[in-house]
This record gives C-alpha cells, sequence and structure tokens, in this order.
C-alpha cells in the first residue's frame, strides 16, 4: 500500500515550477535502460460502452528482463483514481482496455514504467475506423497541432490533461483560413488538477477546413492530444494526434503515396511573430526530380499542401519540410475511401529526428488486416535494416527480413503479412544509421504514424539481435 501511494505520489506530483528540460520537439520517447521509473501520459480516449472513441492502453517492452508497470486512471470530478498494476514479460507486450478500470467520457490515464527499453501506445475505436498512438513521456506548457479540421460533417476534439495535483490554466488559439481565432470561452481555461477536460474544437472554431492549435499553459504542465471524426462527404474515420512541444527546423514524412481514393496533405504551422520561409522537398523512389518548392507561412499561421498537386499517381516519395528561418510544426493528413481496398483517416505528427531504433507497441497483420514499415533513410549511404518481432519472450525475425536495406536518399516498404500472420506484432525496427520509420496499420480503418525512438546502442547491436 505504501509502495502504491508513493507511486501515485510521484506521477501526479506538480512539478511545473521546475526548469524546463526540452531537448526534442516530440513529446514520446522510449524508457531508457537504466532508468528506475518513467511517466506516460494518455490524454485522448473515451471508456464508456460504445464510446466515441474508446480507448486501449498498449505497453511494449523491449528489454531482455521483465518489468512492473502501474496504471493510473483518473475519473476527475473529484474521484478517486484507479489504480492496476501489471507485470510485462521481457520481450513482450500487454494490453489494458480503459474501460475495465473506469467508465468514463474523459478518462486521464498515467501508466509508470518500473525499469528500461519500454513504451506505451494506446488505440481509440471509432464508427467504421481506429487510429493509434504513442501516449506522451513529457508534459509540457505548449502544444502545437498544425492540422485539423471542423469543416461539414467534421468534429474536432482537443484533450488537455493535467496530471498534478494544482489546477492549470490554459489559453487556446487556432489559425485558420480566416485568420488566427482566440474564442473567449477558451482563454484562461482551467483545467482541475488530476483531470482531463475534452474541447470540442467544432463548437467555437466552426466550418473551417484547415484549423491548426496553439496550447499554452499560463500554470502549471500538461498534456495535450487531439483526435477528428469524420462522418460525411466521402471522408469517414477517426484519427488521432499527440502535439508537438516545440517547434523544429526539419520535418520529414516517411511514408507517402498518392493512389485512387487516396489523398494526402502535409500541414505546416508557424508559431512565431514573423514569417518563416521553408523549403518544401519531395523525394521521389526511381529516378525522377521534383524541385524543392519555397513556402512563406505568415506569423501564427498555416498553410496546407495537397501532395496530389505535385506527385503523380502510383509514385512513391517521402517529404521533407526544412525551415530557412523561423522553426515550425508539421504533420500529416491521410484519407482513404473507395476505390481504395481500405477506408479511413489517418492525421500524425511529423518527425523531427532520425534515430536508429524506433519501437512500435501496437501492430498486425491477419486475415483482413495488414501491417507496411516503411522508412526513409536521408544519409548518402545506404542503411541496413532489421525488424524484430517482441514474441512472448522471444525476439522473432520474420522470414525474409533477416537482411533488409534502404538505399541513399531513399525509402525502404516491408510488408509484414508477407512473413507472418499475428493478431499483435509489437516490433522494434533498428538500422546502422539514423533513419526515419513509419507504420501503416489496414483493415477495419486505417493508422499511420511513426514509432518511439529509443536510446542508441552500440553500433549494429540492433542487428545483431
Amino acid at each position: 500500500v505504501l509502495l502504491i501511494a508513493s507511486v501515485v505520489a510521484d506521477a501526479t506530483r506538480d512539478d511545473s515550477r521546475g526548469p524546463e528540460r526540452r531537448t526534442t520537439s516530440r513529446a514520446a520517447e522510449a524508457t531508457r535502460p537504466g532508468t528506475l521509473s518513467s511517466a506516460w501520459y494518455c490524454a485522448e480516449g473515451t471508456s464508456v460502452r460504445d464510446g466515441r472513441a474508446d480507448e486501449m492502453i498498449v505497453i511494449a517492452n523491449a528489454s531482455s528482463n521483465s518489468i512492473d508497470a502501474l496504471i493510473t486512471a483518473l475519473p476527475g470530478l473529484g474521484q478517486a483514481p484507479v489504480l492496476k498494476r501489471v507485470s510485462v514479460q521481457a520481450r513482450g507486450h500487454i494490453r489494458v482496455p480503459v474501460s475495465e478500470m473506469v467508465r468514463t467520457g474523459d478518462p486521464g490515464v498515467i501508466v509508470e514504467i518500473f525499469g528500461g527499453d519500454a513504451s506505451v501506445e494506446h488505440e481509440i475505436f471509432g464508427p467504421g475506423d481506429f487510429a493509434v498512438g504513442p501516449c506522451a513521456s513529457t508534459v509540457s506548457k505548449q502544444w502545437y497541432f498544425p492540422a485539423g479540421t471542423t469543416a461539414k460533417d467534421t468534429r474536432q476534439y482537443l484533450a488537455i490533461f493535467n496530471p498534478f495535483g494544482e489546477d492549470a490554466v490554459v489559453d487556446l488559439a487556432f489559425a485558420t483560413d480566416e485568420g488566427l481565432k482566440r474564442p473567449e470561452a477558451l482563454t484562461g481555461l482551467v483545467i482541475p488538477a488530476r483531470s482531463r477536460a475534452t474541447v470540442r474544437v467544432h463548437a467555437h472554431v466552426r466550418r473551417q477546413d484547415h484549423v491548426a492549435t496553439f496550447v499554452a499553459a499560463r500554470t502549471g504542465r500538461v498534456v495535450a492530444e487531439q483526435s477528428n471524426l469524420f462522418e460525411g462527404g466521402g471522408r469517414r474515420g477517426v484519427s488521432l494526434t499527440l502535439g508537438a512541444i516545440a517547434p523544429a527546423e526539419t520535418w520529414t514524412f516517411a511514408e507517402s503515396l498518392i493512389a485512387p481514393g487516396v489523398s494526402q496533405e502535409i500541414s505546416i504551422l508557424n508559431p512565431s511573430d514573423s514569417e518563416a520561409e521553408v523549403n518544401f522537398e519531395t523525394h521521389l523512389d526511381g529516378d525522377e526530380v521534383i524541385e524543392p518548392e519555397t513556402l512563406t507561412i505568415g506569423a501564427r499561421s498555416a498553410v496546407t499542401v495537397n501532395l496530389g498537386d505535385k506527385v503523380r499517381q502510383g509514385l512513391g516519395h517521402f517529404v521533407v519540410v526544412r525551415s530557412m528561418s523561423n522553426k515550425v510544426v508539421a504533420a500529416q493528413t491521410v484519407y482513404s475511401s473507395s476505390p481504395a481496398p481500405h477506408s479511413g483517416v489517418a492525421m500524425y505528427l511529423g518527425a523531427s529526428l532520425p534515430a536508429r531504433r524506433w519501437l512500435f507497441a501496437s501492430g498486425r497483420s491477419e486475415a483482413g488486416r495488414d501491417e507496411w514499415i516503411v522508412g526513409a533513410n536521408p544519409s548518402a549511404r545506404m542503411a541496413k535494416v532489421a525488424i524484430t518481432v517482441l514474441a512472448a519472450g522471444q525476439l522473432l525475425v520474420p522470414a525474409g527480413f533477416e537482411a533488409l536495406t534502404i538505399g541513399a536518399d531513399g525509402r525502404g516498404n516491408f510488408r509484414l503479412g508477407d512473413a507472418l500472420q499475428r493478431a499483435e506484432i509489437p516490433l522494434i525496427v533498428c538500422s546502422d544509421r539514423p533513419i526515419f520509420v513509419t507504420r501503416g496499420l489496414y483493415g477495419g480503418g486505417i493508422s499511420l504514424g511513426y514509432g518511439v525512438p529509443m536510446a542508441d546502442g552500440p553500433d549494429g547491436a540492433c542487428l545483431a539481435q
């Protein structure tokens, strides 16, 4: 009892007056080996019967030892937290429906991991679609969401989670096609201690095709996630986006393919008070070349680039957004509908830094469901790549995946269904040089996004696993 009380106190202590420690724009990084404990924060999701975004917590353990985890569900409204202690076997994972712990429309979830080489993702399920993404491994005073929409037949939600023991006060602003909007009701918004608030953005910023969001905490620090529900107009599905905690000079999107029924956009947000110039670089598969385009983005505003206007159908590519002045934030949106084989929507933040190891807690490849791993190699030399499945205590290398490579300034596309059929596929992707890696899940909807970067090991260690 004393141990659990101490863990909850640590996980919910308000340390917002401490120094900011921002070394990256990403809000999620894998627990490092040797770490005694670390907290993960899952903001968006519901845990009521047939909710708009029913939530599942997924914990992956990439280490050679079992680890313990404490899951704390905060129902809010002054209700007591609900605790669940679990063990995750070495090279394994577990799945915990939040509805098994609490029944509420606005749960805030903290997962404290005891040990290293682990990550936490969550899945949300909406009508006819699903979305998967990492929970946050940090809190912040600032959050940025470059992409979003409140167009007809679309609802946009912003979940703001305050896991600490004192109230937080936040201001929200939105960059739209009609300029910057600051709804009075969302200025000085109080997020009570140890609770989550869900903002219905579509009720305050109506009928805007493009909505970028700023979250700024006056007091305290919070975690923010965004979801969109698409319910008509040829677009149906649910998306999940963990925001950025800082702008960056460069954003990369490893996976991009325009196909019949599939459209893709890159949204770029300039959060500064002066104009930003960015180079929009499209790196094509094969020998074709598209010259970089320079975009000017006004102060505290956003632009959206339709990739279908730049790249012909069927030609794979990856995209780099490179700021030439003020730092920016960028996200990708993918819409898929008939005649594409799978329907749904995905919206996710780009990656500002490559890594040699990426951990994916969730995955699947079985009848009617498919999983693709896509890597982009930004270097001038070929990258050797290994994909290793965490198979209930063992490391499994799928047949045919023993010696993968990605060419210099190129991409690699790897379909897991060609090698194995499993209902659950937590995995590590590692390389002998830093690369960008995304996971695409298809069937019953679509989900696309980056994994969680892991700390570097010795040169080539991941390939030897």
